[in-house]
């Protein structure tokens, strides 16, 4: 431990002699790797990663840019877990996500996407007789823009 370190006197009967211990912290490493995530629009995404030091200082960035607590963005930085919400999440929030941690850091990318067109129920065949009424249905998962 840092703690450990300072001046240290060795002594035998009437001999001693003094020397100083320096103790080097243990760099931070991250333990475990952020992770790409996909949301769609006003899902709240979560990056987070697992560093090897509790109290190390954490910064977040979006494209190269320092994030701060806001609104739209919380940091949660618990034991060794460091987690980046955002909240309400837009197009406009995809992007590389970076996490440094006292000199080290952890890169994921962040996709959010409006959800892809799918029917929730397919056209179904039908018969009709010459001249007479069809009526043809189908859903969607989503409105059609």
């Amino acid at each position: 431990m840092v703690s450990d370190g300072g001046e240290l006197v060795f002594t035998i009967k009437d001999l001693s002699c003094r020397t100083m211990l320096f103790v080097k912290e243990k760099p931070v490493r991250v333990f475990r790797d952020m992770l790409n995530v996909k949301a769609t629009p006003g899902e709240d995404p979560e990056l987070s990663c697992e560093i090897t030091k509790p109290d190390a200082t954490i910064k977040w960035l979006k494209n190269g840019r320092v994030i701060r607590v806001s609104p739209k963005y919380e940091i949660i930085q618990k034991d060794y877990l460091v987690k980046l919400i955002i909240h309400n999440a837009v197009i406009m929030d995809s992007g590389e996500y970076c996490c440094e941690a006292d000199g080290i850091a952890t890169r994921a990318r962040l996709d959010v996407r409006d959800m892809q067109h799918m029917f929730a129920k397919e056209l179904k065949d039908v018969q009709a007789e010459e001249r007479g009424l069809v009526v043809l249905e189908c859903e969607t998962r989503r409105p059609a823009t």
